[in-house]
């Protein structure tokens, strides 16, 4: 199974379809809830904070976001970035609610620290697991994309946590019909992006069910 999972990573790169030839890409999403959306021109996009460097009560130097700099983060699209979910942008004033009720127990006034930095870019591989092998799936190949999910309850947690928590697994069809079943997948921060008539539009890949792409 391992060794057919990995031929077809083999195969993948014969599939990718020529940049020159422009086309027109829909996709039909179907949510668990039960909708279904048609969405144009769909990319899957993740979200991502880069944390400022920050400055040693000690001395030293500034803080700041110079890539050159030590202790500075890693640029984005490189092992440094630290993905955060869009609903997390605010993460900067619940550090700052912290630090405000620190101060007035402290009875001082302390200078606000830099501020973390939100970005997103487009993922173009959809990475699926097999029996501990993972093949990284291009955005472009997939025809259809079927998830699974499976409650889990962890240790240690309470019911209405416990409740939420999900395995997912996922089936892809290629545009030359074969398939690629993986019995693990998380995509992260991912959210699938398109252009509906109301507007833009972001799906969380948690809630959905599959993805049928016309191109």
């Amino acid at each position: 199974m391992i060794s057919k999972l990995l031929l077809s990573a083999v195969m993948l790169m014969t599939l990718a379809p020529s940049a020159s030839v422009a086309q027109e890409v829909t996709a039909e999403v179907r949510t668990w809830s039960g909708q279904t959306l048609i969405v144009k021109d769909p990319t899957l996009e993740i979200f991502y904070t880069i944390l400022p460097s920050v400055t040693s009560p000690l001395g030293g130097g500034g803080g700041g976001y110079s890539p050159t700099a030590p202790g500075a983060p890693t640029p984005p699209g490189t092992s440094g970035e630290i993905a955060q979910p869009p609903a997390t942008i605010g993460v900067g004033s619940v550090g700052f609610q912290a630090g405000t009720a620190m101060q007035a127990a402290a009875g001082t006034l302390l200078p606000a620290g830099p501020v973390s930095k939100q970005g997103r870019r487009q993922q173009d591989f959809v990475r699926l697991s097999r029996e501990g092998a993972e093949v990284a799936v291009p955005f472009a190949n997939i025809v259809n994309l079927l998830f699974t999910k499976t409650l889990v309850h962890p240790r240690g947690l309470p019911p209405y946590v416990s409740q939420k928590h999900y395995r997912h697994a996922a089936t892809a069809v290629l545009v030359d019909g074969s398939k690629i079943d993986g019995d693990y997948v998380n995509l992260g921060t991912a959210l699938l992006r398109g252009a509906t008539p109301q507007g833009t539009i972001d799906i969380p890949w948690e809630e959905i069910e599959s993805l049928r792409f016309r191109r």
